[in-house]
């Protein structure tokens, strides 16, 4: 019997797709599984050109195909897709291909459960986080004419999100904290679970003495402690006034920090700049491409990662912690943050902050923490060394596979 993978995925997101999605895909196909992808998209101006299809499509091995579902209710939505799938699945099954689905959508998990009623085919869930807890953090506080609102759609977020988890045959999920609360909240066996982190390309993301040197003279910064942060700042959970404080209470301290933004989001890093009094030349920021932000952490000395310790986050698995230590740097990050915070302990690894209300008085103890592990190329290694063999997409490849045989093996059984 004859399998096809196919990953159904939402409009491209650049980084996001690329870290979280094809790279993932591109290590399967490595291995011996080639992909297919469907994007899911609401209107053509979502739609991603020719040649940038064809590329995504030589690094996964099958085809990449896009679905305008259109304007209109989630009902009419969910019928399309539920039509454009099950026309699909018809051709397969004539064809004699059996189907395995991975999908992180959360709309999705409803059309597999219906189409499961009339197809034998495998879905795997791919929990990135909980909807329910992303959609809670965002409606904590509904104004009183919304709130009858806000209700029914959390109704429809926790319909979707227990589909997601009851349809699927096995679910991909980020941290052990993610696994043990969906276990609980929607009695999910969890054998069902397969954990699978936001991982990195550890040939991507690895540290470069050599560019490190002609990029910190590039840029005139031999002799600066350089604290980097890589992610976008217009949202409240990624703490960007946080951060910008903290480097600028470094700076205050020990003229020598500086402070570097890889981000999208130049202009809101503009404004905290100015906010927080940090001079021109103790701050860089970059908009970057994805292949480019390797080379720049290697310019760092330490990776800055800060989050509030809510539930949230509590479940998380931020790719860029991947890339920091995979790039052999030491991180400051705070408590409750996915697996990491604990993992950052258990293996010295950074500084974890416990409280932000104290992070004026542990100001002067992360300085001393960073100026202690600044230029120790032995730390770095080692650093180096565990984020491979911990967060590093080819780590987990054996379990991706052995995951992908198993279902198609249950399949060709069936």
């Amino acid at each position: 019997m004859k399998h096809r993978f196919i990953y159904i995925l939402p409009q491209y997101w650049k980084t996001i797709t690329e870290s979280q999605i094809i790279g993932w895909l591109e290590k399967d196909y490595q291995n011996g599984c080639p992909f297919s992808c469907i994007s899911l998209v609401s209107d053509e101006s979502k739609l991603i050109d020719k040649d940038k299809k064809k590329s995504i499509e030589v690094r996964i091995g099958g085809t990449y195909s896009e679905f305008v579902f259109g304007s209109g209710s989630f009902i009419a939505r969910d019928r399309k897709i539920y039509a454009y799938l099950k026309q699909l699945l018809e051709k397969s099954n004539s064809d004699g291909v059996n189907i395995v689905f991975i999908s992180r959508i959360s709309y999705v998990g409803s059309v597999m459960k219906k189409l499961k009623k009339l197809f034998n085919f495998k879905y795997i869930y791919d929990e990135r986080a909980s909807y329910i807890i992303e959609y809670d953090y965002n409606n904590h506080s509904p104004k009183l004419k919304k709130f009858l609102k806000i209700k029914l759609k959390r109704m429809l977020v926790k319909k979707y999100e227990t589909n997601c988890l009851k349809a699927s045959d096995l679910i991909f999920s980020v941290s052990t904290k993610l696994i043990n609360y969906a276990a609980r909240e929607y009695k999910v066996d969890k054998a069902k679970f397969v954990l699978m982190p936001g991982a990195v390309d550890s040939e991507q993301f690895k540290f470069n003495n050599e560019l490190r040197s002609k990029l910190r003279a590039k840029y005139n910064i031999e002799d600066k402690i350089v604290v980097v942060y890589a992610g976008k700042l217009a949202r409240q959970w990624q703490k960007s006034e946080t951060m910008f404080q903290l480097l600028s209470n470094l700076i205050e301290q020990d003229s020598r920090f500086m402070f570097l933004v890889l981000t999208p989001d130049l202009d809101i890093s503009s404004n905290l700049k100015e906010r927080y009094g940090i001079p021109d030349e103790n701050l860089l920021a970059f908009s970057l491409a994805y292949d480019q932000v390797p080379s720049y952490l290697s310019i760092a000395d330490c990776g800055l990662l800060l989050r509030d310790n809510l539930p949230i986050n509590n479940t998380a698995s931020p790719t860029k912690y991947c890339e920091y230590i995979c790039n052999g740097l030491p991180v400051v990050t705070s408590k409750g943050v996915g697996d990491y915070s604990d993992f950052t302990k258990l293996n010295e690894l950074g500084y974890v902050i416990s409280d932000f209300e104290s992070i004026e008085e542990e100001t002067k103890s992360i300085l001393q923490y960073i100026c202690k592990v600044y230029n120790d190329m032995e730390q770095r290694r080692r650093i180096e060394n565990i984020g491979r063999t911990n967060y590093s997409k080819e780590i987990f490849m054996n379990r991706r596979i052995a995951t992908y045989k198993r279902l198609t093996n249950q399949t060709d059984k069936e």
